[in-house]
Parts: C-alpha cells; sequence; structure tokens
C-alpha cells in the first residue's frame, strides 16, 4: 500500500491529535481483512478507494439575478483519493470498530456510500446541460 494514503487516512481517522491511536485502528482493520479474505490486503483496500472515488463533483455557481446552478466538473486523481477517503471516514467517525465491516460491504458493492456516488454521478449527469461541452 502507497505511504502517502495510509498518511492521508490516518490524518483523517484521527480525533482530538492522537494519531498513534487511529494508525494502530488502521493496523487492527487491516489485519482483520487479511484474516477474513484470501486476497492480498493491500489491493482489496486499493481496490474499495477506487470504486468509491466520485468522477465528478457539483460546483455551484451564481449566475445573473442571484440564480446559483450546479456545474458538473471532473475531479483531479488527488481530489478523487480524498473525497474517497472522506466517503470511508465519514461514516465511520461515530463508530471506528466497523471500518473493515464497510471495507467488505465495499467489496461487496452493498454499502451505502456506493448509494452517494451513485447519486453524485445521476446529479452530474442531470446538470450536463449546464457544462462545457468539451467535458462530455
Amino acid at each position: 500500500m502507497n505511504n502517502s494514503i495510509v498518511i492521508r487516512f490516518v490524518n483523517k481517522l484521527t480525533l482530538k491529535g492522537k494519531k498513534f491511536k487511529s494508525l494502530l485502528f488502521l493496523k487492527n482493520s487491516i489485519k482483520h481483512i487479511q484474516k477474513n479474505s484470501n486476497k492480498n490486503h493491500k489491493k482489496l483496500f486499493q481496490f474499495t478507494l477506487i470504486n468509491i472515488s466520485p468522477l465528478f463533483k457539483l460546483k455551484s455557481i451564481k449566475k445573473a439575478r442571484k440564480k446559483s446552478t450546479d456545474f458538473p466538473f471532473f475531479i483531479s486523481k488527488n481530489s478523487r483519493l480524498s473525497l474517497a477517503i472522506d466517503f470511508i471516514t465519514e461514516k465511520n467517525k461515530i463508530s471506528k470498530k466497523k471500518l473493515y465491516k464497510e471495507i467488505f460491504l465495499i467489496m461487496k458493492n452493498n454499502s451505502t456510500i456506493f448509494q452517494k456516488k451513485k447519486k453524485l454521478t445521476d446529479l452530474s449527469y442531470n446538470q450536463k446541460k449546464y457544462a462545457n461541452y468539451r467535458w462530455f
């Protein structure tokens, strides 16, 4: 697993400045993944991040007369990765012990994060008429 991905993930998991506890938590969840699956845990973790990362982001821009519209934009690789990490950690900040269960749900395509990603892509395709046509 790429070291920068681990650092980003740990930074998102930290609460009250306790990075060491979040690093231990991440290592324990990776150990659970390794025990319960026959595949390489590093590739599974990367696979989950790739599956969750959205392609588009909606930005609301004000036009004339205070009317705002949402414009879809493609996201760069770094932003996609950080959004994927945000999606995973956002749900698990309440209960950190369920991280490995969430990763298994993502591998099986049963997670609620997929619904969030699908909703975002559907909204961006609906707002496609406002975007520059060179992107689509």
